[in-house]
Parts: C-alpha cells; sequence; structure tokens
C-alpha cells in the first residue's frame, strides 16, 4: 500500500470485519515472517497428512483383523495395510494386487474398490493441500488495519476562545494539507477508467451506486419554475461505513450513513430587483458613480431587518471585470 507509511500498520493478529466469515482472521506481519510462515505451513501440512494416512491405514486394518481363515489375497492386502505405504506406493501395489488376483479369487473388485477410491482421494487431497497453504499468503492488495496514536477525535477544548485561538493554526495547517493532497488524489484516482496508478489502490471506493430521482420543488412553490417535478435528488441510499469510509466496526458497532442532495432550478424572474447602491447599508470600497445592485431576494441574510431577505447583491459594475479560477 504505497500511500501508507508502514508505521502506522498494525503488525499481528486482527479481525477484518469486512469479511464476515472465517477469513475475517488476519495475521499481518512484514514479507520475511510471511516467507517463514508459508514455508512452515508446507512442512506442517505435510506432517499432518502423513500421520492422518498412517492412522486410517492401521484402523482399516484393524477393522479388517477378523482372525477368520482368509484367502491369500486379503492376507497380502493386511500385509500391505500393515506396512504403511505412502498413498501413492499402496495404489500402486494395491492396483497391483487387484490385477492379479481378479481371476484366481471371489469378488475381489468388491473387496478392493473403497480403499483404492480412498487412497485415491487422500493422495489428490494432499497435493491440493500442499499447493493452497502457499495461498495463506497474500503479498498484494492487501488491507491493513491502521494503528497510530494520531489517530482519535480532535483534542479541542469545548470553548469559542480555546478553539479559536489555541488550536486554529494547527486545524488549519492540518485542513490544507488534506486539501492539497486530495485534488491530485482525485484527479488521478476517481477517472473513468480501470488503468489508474497503483497509489489508486489505497483508501478508495470506486463507486457508490447513487439512485437519482424527479422531485417537488424543495421549497415553496412559488421559487421554483412552473414545471412538473422541477428538482432532482441524487440518494447514497444506506451505506456501510466499513466498506465506504474503512472503519474496522464489528457487527453491533458499525453504522449505515446516508446522503441525500435534492436541487431545482429556481425562478429568479420574480425574486429579483435593481437598486441604487446607496439603498444598501454594505459596502467595502468606494462606490462608482451611479452604480447599481442586483438584489437576489431568496431570504436568508443574517442581518436582519428590512434586508433579510436579500439572499445576495452584485454589482452591476463587476460586468467589467473579468475573474478567473485555477485548481492548484
Amino acid at each position: 500500500m504505497p500511500e501508507l507509511d508502514s508505521r502506522y500498520v498494525k503488525k499481528g493478529f486482527w479481525i477484518d470485519n469486512d469479511l464476515n466469515s472465517p477469513l475475517s482472521s488476519t495475521i499481518t506481519t512484514d514479507s520475511q515472517t510471511g516467507t517463514i510462515i508459508v514455508a512452515l505451513l508446507a512442512v506442517l501440512s505435510t506432517l499432518a497428512t502423513t500421520h492422518f494416512w498412517s492412522l486410517f491405514l492401521f484402523f482399516t486394518h484393524q477393522a479388517r483383523a477378523h482372525g477368520r481363515p482368509a484367502d491369500a489375497l486379503f492376507r497380502q492386502q493386511q500385509a500391505l495395510l500393515r506396512s504403511s505405504p505412502p498413498p501413492t506406493t499402496f495404489l500402486v501395489v494395491w492396483s497391483k494386487l487387484y490385477w492379479t488376483w481378479r481371476k484366481r479369487s471371489n469378488h475381489v473388485f468388491h473387496r478392493s474398490i473403497a480403499q483404492f477410491i480412498f487412497a485415491f482421494t487422500f493422495a489428490i487431497l494432499s497435493i491440493l493441500a500442499g499447493i493452497f497453504s502457499s495461498y495463506v499468503l497474500t503479498t498484494t492488495n492487501i488491507p491493513v488495519l491502521v494503528e497510530s496514536k494520531s489517530c482519535g477525535p480532535l483534542n479541542i477544548e469545548p470553548t469559542v476562545d480555546g478553539f479559536s485561538y489555541a488550536y486554529l493554526d494547527d486545524l488549519g495547517e492540518y485542513t490544507d494539507t488534506v486539501a492539497f493532497r486530495s485534488v491530485s488524489y482525485a484527479r488521478d484516482c476517481y477517472q473513468n477508467t480501470t488503468d489508474l496508478p497503483i497509489r489508486c489502490q489505497a483508501f478508495m471506493k470506486p463507486s457508490i451506486n447513487i439512485v437519482p430521482n424527479r422531485e417537488q420543488c424543495p421549497f415553496q412553490q412559488s421559487f421554483c419554475t412552473n414545471i412538473t417535478n422541477p428538482a432532482v435528488s441524487i440518494d447514497s441510499g444506506l451505506v456501510n461505513t466499513n466498506q465506504i469510509f474503512g472503519w474496522n466496526m464489528g457487527a453491533r458497532d458499525q453504522v449505515k450513513y446516508r446522503r441525500k442532495v435534492t436541487c431545482a432550478v429556481l425562478d429568479l424572474e420574480s425574486h429579483v430587483a435593481i437598486v441604487d447602491v446607496s439603498a444598501l447599508p454594505f459596502s467595502n470600497r468606494p462606490l462608482v458613480p451611479g452604480e447599481k445592485y442586483v438584489e437576489v431576494l431568496l431570504g436568508g441574510n443574517r442581518q436582519g431587518g428590512k434586508y433579510a431577505n436579500v439572499t445576495m447583491a452584485l454589482s452591476t459594475a463587476t460586468a467589467n471585470i473579468t475573474t478567473s479560477y485555477s485548481i492548484g
């Protein structure tokens, strides 16, 4: 994960609650320790299958040892079971016994098929166990648990003065750093393509399924254009914060988050007025002779009084000023 410093990665055992299965148990180690673990698993799986096979042969031998008179095929099969050969060797010798005695004794096929099938199945499973033991280790696109002393709520005093003076500079520096990194990350990673840089594989949810719908006017009907369902809403629905934000919460602590935004085209023609600049109480520069302001009357002005309905006011003099913006 190139975007994350290794010192912030939790080493050792942890539960990946996003998986919700036995595979959620995870051990994060460095690459050298991971190689040793895979080698150890291969050795242990070989030992386990070997001892299990020996136990199977022993119990099969004891179950067949009835002590009654028997033919030579039975005694040769018992001798083979008692010698505990490896599964592949057992298959070869057991097949030879069947082939040799197939016309010399009774019911040879039925007396041989059960052990042959079990030995063949066990040999295949032993090979698969050795192969798949290496898949326990994952080295690419792995989820990790971030563990840092810097993670947690902001330590801000619950007073306006304490927040404004003691913490505002540090908080501003932090937000500036996050904003600077977010712009480059968004430009590189949130594109309509599958060929993305490696850094985009960290902390990224490619998309959230959003549902657009036509809605009625979210304001007073007089504010919206006179059309049916003039508004459009975009709804994320309830999304799991574990999957979207990377929180590793247990099932009882998980939080679902929803964001719904509604936009509408406003009818400004009946809510716009042009007034002389002297009619407004606020100005932060010398006025231009004959300057007028375009008032948008949608309410919500914090000044209150007779200007409470002035949402914004824009000088007509700005028509002669060119403003440009750039993305840092």
